[in-house]
């Protein structure tokens, strides 16, 4: 499968803000929480869930891409774990609250495409997650 690009304007990001009765689309699995009233983690600390989407047409080594970019501003992610995000049945979830499969699950797909997923996140500060797709030529 390839994608078709649309070509688009330098800044195309998409700021989703968070919070009760606003919350985006499975926010709950990019670090967003199930909120429904309760106090998340965000909110304890002062501030407000932001998740930003943003995609583009990139040229690398010749090719065209398709990038997809989704980034928070949540607690991001240990250090210790980045190199794991991908692997099956990881999690650093408690049991009742997922199985670990998503992210692997999503890396087979893109893969399985001819596209690239790539996990950046530094502690305190959020985390990005970078799917790119070749773009056809037509």
């Amino acid at each position: 499968m390839r994608w078709t690009p649309r070509e688009r304007g330098e800044d195309n990001s998409l700021p989703v803000h968070g919070g009760q009765g606003s919350r985006p689309h499975g926010s709950d699995r990019l670090g967003g929480g199930r909120g429904g009233g309760r106090i998340t983690d965000h909110e304890s600390r002062g501030w407000e869930k932001e998740l930003w989407v943003r995609t583009q047409c990139e040229t690398f080594g010749g090719d065209r891409w398709v990038v997809a970019e989704v980034k928070d501003n949540g607690a991001g992610i240990d250090e210790a774990h980045l190199g794991r995000v991908f692997e099956p049945f990881f999690t650093t979830k408690p049991a009742d609250r997922g199985t670990g499969l998503g992210l692997s699950i999503s890396y087979a797909i893109v893969r399985n495409h001819g596209g690239q997923i790539a996990c950046e996140s530094q502690k305190g500060e959020g985390t990005v997650f970078r799917v790119m797709l070749p773009a056809s030529e037509t």
